[in-house]
């Protein structure tokens, strides 16, 4: 009798790790993902964010913040560190890694015999190994694989993702449970008429691959558009100058972006392929109704329910975005229908309901192997 208890207490243990400095939408994610683990499991975490280690533990988990020590190997050691000792304490039937980054710890987490799960949140491309990394693609692509080999199960949030992922791995390690939006988006909210000049809205990194240049020049031929950007980056800079003399304003960055989509009547969404796993802009935005324009990648098309619940223009067009956007500036009633049925999908699809079932399924399997 004892021994099925202390086993059983074993299995409803779980260790989530993140190595991230700085305060995301992979962070944000093992808020979301606490939340629907806690009534189940007791949850651990070991964390290289003060704020999420704060939001963690507030939520009842027993997060470990390892401190900022710096880049490279040293934050890898003092995460590792971390973690050993929280196995040594509470004997967590599995861990969790979140994202890339975290993945190059399973195997150091395999030999200290913990069943390792992981979250892929970004595209398996060259365009994504390459941005920001010193590392050669070949190296990169290598490192991941070798990860994710090492990996017990590997958690895709999009079907794009399990596609490019099912070509390196056997398909009984993979599954497709796709992010989703807190119910705190989905609360009643009468969007009003659109405004003249349309409002319209970019929300994420200042950077290039984001698609943010692309926006400003289409503002450049609208004349009845007023764009502002939440967010920073690398190249603001550049934006600044981009675009002096027209109607942007920037809003610098925002962990809230709910009152942004409330006083806004277009997100515009131009990321370019590539670079994108599931992302969380859009779909908080049609939570909220807030109709959304956007490049026509592969993984916008998922959430597009059919082709009814975004409009769309190709990607890397300026001359389409300008003329979709100008078109939908004086169609408010178009507007409106776009904005309905993306907060249908959202309710169907990509919502806390959606999601709970498929985790605690997954997790409830992988415990169990664990315990074999």
């Amino acid at each position: 009798m004892v021994a099925n208890t202390a086993e059983e207490k074993i299995c409803k243990t779980i260790l989530l790790v993140s190595v991230g400095l700085l305060y995301g939408g992979a962070e944000t994610y093992y808020v979301k993902l606490a939340k629907i683990l806690l009534p189940e499991y007791r949850v651990l975490a070991v964390v290289g964010c003060q704020r999420l280690a704060d939001e963690l533990n507030a939520l009842g988990v027993v997060a470990v913040y390892t401190g900022d020590r710096g880049e490279g190997l040293k934050r890898y050691l003092s995460c590792f560190q971390a973690c050993c000792k929280m196995i040594r304490r509470y004997r967590p039937g599995a861990a969790h890694l979140n994202g890339q980054p975290e993945s190059y710890l399973a195997l150091f987490l395999r030999l200290l015999r913990v069943r390792v799960l992981t979250t892929r949140h970004t595209p398996f491309t060259d365009q994504f190994l390459l941005e920001g990394s010193w590392i050669p693609v070949p190296i990169k692509r290598w490192m991941v694989l070798f990860s994710l080999q090492l990996a017990d199960h590997t958690i895709c949030v999009s079907q794009l993702l399990h596609r490019q992922l099912s070509a390196y791995l056997p398909s009984d390690r993979l599954s497709y449970i796709p992010t989703w939006v807190e119910n705190e988006f989905l609360d009643a909210y009468e969007r009003p008429v659109p405004s003249d000049p349309l409002r319209a809205l970019f929300v994420g990194r200042v950077v290039e691959n984001k698609g943010i240049f692309e926006v400003i020049e289409a503002v450049r031929r609208c004349d009845n558009v007023h764009l502002t950007v939440v967010g920073e980056g690398d190249q603001m800079e550049q934006a600044y100058k981009a675009s002096s003399g027209l109607p942007v304003t920037f809003a610098g960055f925002n962990l809230d972006c709910k009152p942004a989509y409330r006083s806004s009547d277009l997100l515009i969404f131009p990321s370019r392929e590539g670079f994108e796993g599931l992302p969380q802009v859009p779909l908080e935005a049609m939570a909220m109704r807030l109709p959304c324009l956007a490049s026509d990648i592969s993984c916008i098309q998922e959430i597009n329910g059919g082709g009814v619940a975004l409009a769309l223009y190709r990607q890397g067009d300026v001359n389409d975005l300008a003329c979709k956007l100008s078109h939908l500036a004086t169609d408010k009633a178009a507007l409106l229908q776009f904005g309905e049925a993306g907060r249908s999908q959202v309710e169907l699809r990509f919502s806390v309901a959606a999601v709970t079932g498929p985790y605690l399924r997954e997790f409830a399997s992988a415990f169990k192997r664990g315990v074999d």
